[in-house]
This record gives C-alpha cells, structure tokens and sequence, in this order.
C-alpha cells in the first residue's frame, strides 16, 4: 500500500506565527510515518512559502526560509498546485492538507480560500465557517440570532475611543472587563481593564 501525502501548512503573517511552528510541531510528531508521506510547509512571516525539512523544523530557534526552499504556487491546476521555485519541481501529488497557521491570514478563512482554488483538500472548516468563527463580532451575533447563549458584551471601535466611557460599559457589564481584538486568535491581545 503506498503512503498518502500529507502536507502541514504552519507560521503565517500573524502575531500567533511563532505558536502555529509549535502546533505544527505536535501534529508532525504525531501523525503516523508509516502510513502518511509529509511535507512541511512553512510560510514566513512576510507571507512567503517555503519547504522545510522535519529535521530543521523540530529544532528549538527554527526559523521559516531560513534553510527552507521557496515555494510558487499555481491556482486551478488539479496537480502539481506547488512547486520548488529554483527549478520548477512540484510536490508529490497532495491528498491532504494541514493548515495550521493561527490568526489572521490563516486561520480566517483566507487559507482555506487559497487552499481551494488550488483544489486541494484540507481539514477543518470553510472559508465561510472559518472567516465566520474568527470575527467574534459576527460570530457572537450569529449565536444570539440562532436563540444560542452568549457572555454579554459591547462592541468598541478604535476611531471611537474618545467616547468609550469605562462607567456606562461597567454598569453594563460589570467592574472588571476583559478587552479581546475581535479578529485575533485565542489569546493574543486579551487585556484586563478596571478602569
């Protein structure tokens, strides 16, 4: 039985780029070699594609292209949708696709796209569903309109900060607030806020 081809996208423009080489690194370690061929690819933090090598990858200080080979792309195509930049080369025939960058560009629904014009299939969700879970505005009214319980919240925009008063949002809300970017991943960005 010949192994499937397996590729882990992982780094990414984003704040979370250094946690996606992480991630990366558990999925590699755990999927089994013995039934999946897998490539690395890794996207700098500039948005240019490489091939990485596990060996290089695994180790502590990694840094995407910096050893790795830049990569081109060819939307439409039905095979050979990646390619060695230096000579043309393409990746095996791929059956799957990883995409494990975290945050925007990545995680919103904006690889998912890419990944589909390139017809290649990949785990997780959409681009509808993606774009839709990594707007927790969106999301958050989405939920409330599904008759789906929510936290209580309030929606501030940069241009409005002049008018964002700590009193009327705390006797909304409560004393201690939590601020969370709408379209950032997990963790990044979360502040307390008392006053």
């Amino acid at each position: 039985m010949s192994k499937k081809h397996a590729v882990i996208i992982f780094g990414g423009k984003s704040p979370e780029h250094e946690i996606s080489i992480i991630s990366a690194r558990n999925i590699y370690k755990a999927i089994d070699t013995h039934q999946f061929q897998v490539s690395l690819i890794g996207i700098s933090q500039d948005g240019k594609w490489f091939l990485e090598q596990a060996s290089d990858h695994q180790q502590e200080g990694f840094v995407i292209g910096k050893k790795g080979k830049p990569l081109f792309l060819l939307p439409g195509y039905t095979f050979g949708q990646i390619r060695l930049l230096e000579t043309g080369t393409e990746l095996a025939d791929i059956d799957v696709v990883f995409p494990i960058t975290h945050g925007p560009n990545g995680e919103d629904g904006t690889l998912q796209g890419l990944l589909s014009q390139l017809n290649l299939p990949f785990v997780g969700p959409d681009v509808l569903g993606s774009a839709v879970a990594m707007d927790k505005d969106v999301c958050k009214r989405l939920f409330m309109q599904a008759g789906i319980g929510c936290a209580p919240g309030v929606v501030l925009h940069k241009h409005e900060q002049e008018a964002i008063d700590y009193a009327s949002i705390s006797n909304q809300l409560g004393t201690i607030l939590f601020i969370k970017p709408a379209n950032m991943g997990s963790s990044i960005g979360v502040s307390k806020a008392t006053d």
